[in-house]
């Protein structure tokens, strides 16, 4: 270093800019969702044809092709879009059917509690040291490779966690105030739990699940990778990363392209998933 003097505690500070990574990750999700959503309306080829530019072509070396082509000489740029929808399409539906079954089972355990609540709690202490790779591939084993057989992989692989957040949520609202006085005036269990119990807790469980969507997303591609999601020509970010890589020598764009779009992604659903949870557990501590 240029001195041994250390700056000041407030110089070395740095100017806390706390929109500005939340800001770029949601806008960097707002695009490849659009685009995954609308592919079908923008002006790109289709990802599984030719598009008569040759094969290989590098980025920016054809106008019509920004992004260039693959070894099948189609387009990289149609093929990252649709397969957006593979990528994401397959994690969000996960994500959405672990977070209502865990929201289900942990509410369930952490109010009702007794025997009820241990086998729960054993039950999903068991599946979280159950490594999640080897159950998706035994689960591709069983059922095959498919886009049905990720979905139900991945739920099976998430919601525990959803699970075993929404339980310690409910022993925490399950002794307020308001609980006790639903209770003492004849309410049903089912209406305090839906009522009372469920929507204090539903906030937490909601602000952790972009963490969980960009593990989801990078399961998909994991699977996809080896040949256990979907399968050529229909595109994913996964396939496209592994049809590439026989080719990283001499054309590393057919890897590095794909890889870039998936680290980003990844990388804004974790710093948007990290910047929800900070704010909801500013709020929990916060109240009362």
């Amino acid at each position: 270093m240029a001195s041994s003097i250390p700056a000041p505690a407030s110089a070395r500070k740095p100017r806390r800019r706390p929109w500005l990574g939340p800001a770029t990750a949601i806008a960097w999700l707002t695009i490849v969702i659009l685009a995954a959503l609308t592919a079908d309306l923008l002006p790109i080829s289709e990802p599984d044809v030719d598009v008569g530019y040759g094969v290989q072509t590098p980025p920016f070396g054809v106008a019509a092709q920004v992004l260039g082509t693959d070894a099948q000489g189609r387009s990289i740029l149609s093929r990252l879009i649709y397969g957006a929808r593979v990528s994401l399409g397959a994690a969000a539906t996960a994500l959405v059917i672990a977070i209502v079954l865990g929201l289900i089972i942990g509410v369930t355990a952490g109010y009702v509690r007794g025997k009820l609540d241990t086998a729960i709690g054993l039950l999903v202490d068991v599946m979280l040291a159950f490594p999640a790779l080897i159950l998706l591939l035994a689960l591709a084993a069983v059922l095959g490779s498919g886009i049905s057989t990720i979905i139900i992989g991945l739920s099976i692989a998430a919601f525990p966690s959803f699970a075993r957040l929404a339980r310690s949520r409910t022993l925490q609202y399950a002794e307020t105030e308001y609980v006790h006085a639903a209770r003492g005036l004849g309410a049903r269990r089912s209406t305090i739990l839906l009522r009372e119990v469920l929507p204090a807790v539903a906030p937490p469980v909601l602000a952790y699940a972009g963490v969980i969507a960009a593990v989801l997303v990078l399961a998909e591609a994991a699977l996809s990778f080896l040949g256990l999601g979907v399968v050529t020509p229909t595109p994913s970010w996964g396939n496209m990363i592994a049809d590439g890589r026989n080719y990283l020598q001499t054309r590393p764009h057919l890897v590095f392209i794909p890889a870039t779009v998936l680290f980003l992604t990844i990388l804004s659903c974790n710093t948007l998933g990290e910047w929800l949870r900070e704010r909801s557990d500013a709020q929990t501590t916060a109240s009362p």
